[in-house]
């Protein structure tokens, strides 16, 4: 990941201390103000999710089918979000 870094790009989750799928990880797992205080420090201009479910976690929206993929128009500051299809199999 690394690498990332030379195009901007970096890289975080919602749940940092563990893994899995995430039908087996608990409310929990998943550290919303730690992303969120993580965004505001390094202002990126785009966050982009990896699918529905993570998007879901920080945007409190029970039902991911509520949830259209693409730009959203709620933001962290100035940083836009965006919901792309999960890269799980």
């Amino acid at each position: 990941y690394p690498e990332l870094l030379k195009f901007n790009i970096g890289m975080t989750d919602l749940a940092k201390n563990t893994h899995g799928m995430d039908k087996d990880l608990k409310p929990d797992d998943y550290d919303i103000k730690g992303f969120e205080d993580k965004i505001l420090k390094y202002q990126p201009k785009i966050v982009c999710f990896n699918g529905k479910t993570a998007a879901s976690k920080y945007l409190e929206v029970l039902d991911t089918k509520l949830l259209d993929y693409g730009l959203h128009s709620r933001t962290i500051n100035k940083t836009k979000l965006f919901i792309a299809p999960s890269t799980s199999i």
